[in-house]
């Protein structure tokens, strides 16, 4: 290195490590440029008092006085921080973004290395928008699921008020009042039948015998007492059948609430359905 009159001090005395890559130093005396870290290797050029210089690798040399740097025509060289003799060759005049260098101070650029680490940078980015729009996904998902919970369970809670104001309908009538059938219902058919006035013998034809009276026959239904007899009325008031009242008495046999079976059955005229409806709403 050129001896200059400068600004002189000892490795010991200079915090070294206050120069890092990214940093853009000026060179305060003439400077060496190298091509590799060696100080014998080949001369890049000379760089002039005042050249401003971009630091984008510390060097392996003990005292750590060595960087590789770019100047302002682009060239890329070693230079040296403290010459032999203990002059004082750079100023830091600008600290660097230290997160844009990654392992021995590369600087983001336009060279394969920095090509590498640009690539990696856009991997991750890819990767985090991945995973935030798993986490969009998964929230939207355990939102719908937490909708159709609500929407089912309005619909077990408005069934319940719905059976127990049946109850309390079918509670508030006389227990001795008469079940009005259906006008237009052709299930409902009265206890006895009306049997045919007997031919008196004397009309009677001598080829063919008289016969006896037909006996009345049982009702199509049993008649319920008691209890049974509001619940059958509730049902009756939901305008189902003979045969959909048994069905819904079916499932009270199975542990089921009556009233409670007999919204879900009104509601789908299906027995096996009913049963389901009414076993969700137990879980």
């Amino acid at each position: 290195e050129p001896k200059v009159e400068a600004a002189t001090a000892t490795a010991s005395e200079i915090p070294w490590s206050s120069i890092r890559p990214g940093d853009t130093c000026v060179c305060k005396t003439t400077v060496v440029m190298r091509r590799e870290e060696d100080m014998s290797s080949d001369m890049v050029r000379r760089l002039p008092t005042g050249e401003e210089l971009e630091i984008l690798k510390s060097g392996t040399e003990a005292t750590g006085r060595r960087f590789m740097a770019k100047d302002s025509q682009g060239n890329k060289g070693w230079i040296s921080a403290l010459s032999k003799e203990g002059t004082i060759l750079l100023e830091v005049t600008q600290r660097g973004n230290q997160s844009l260098y990654v392992g021995t101070g590369q600087a983001l650029g336009g060279d394969a290395d920095r090509a590498d680490t640009a690539a990696a940078d856009r991997r991750a980015a890819a990767l985090a928008a991945a995973e935030k729009r798993q986490v969009q996904f998964m929230s939207r998902g355990v939102g719908e699921k937490a909708a159709k919970n609500l929407r089912d369970s309005e619909q077990r809670e408005a069934a319940q008020k719905q059976a127990e104001a049946a109850q309390k309908q079918a509670e508030s009538r006389p227990k001795d009042a008469p079940v009005a059938a259906p006008e237009n219902r052709m299930d409902f058919k009265p206890a006895l039948r009306e049997s045919k006035p007997a031919v008196p013998a004397a009309q009677a034809s001598p080829s063919q015998p008289s016969q006896p009276s037909q006996p009345a026959k049982a009702p199509a239904m049993p008649a319920r007492q008691g209890l049974e007899k509001q619940k059958e009325e509730a049902a009756l008031s939901q305008g189902l059948l003979s045969s959909e009242v048994q069905e819904v008495f079916d499932l009270e046999a199975l542990g089921f609430d009556f009233y409670q079976a007999l919204h879900a059955f009104a509601a789908h005229r299906n027995k096996e359905v009913a049963a389901n409806i009414l076993l969700e709403s137990q879980e």
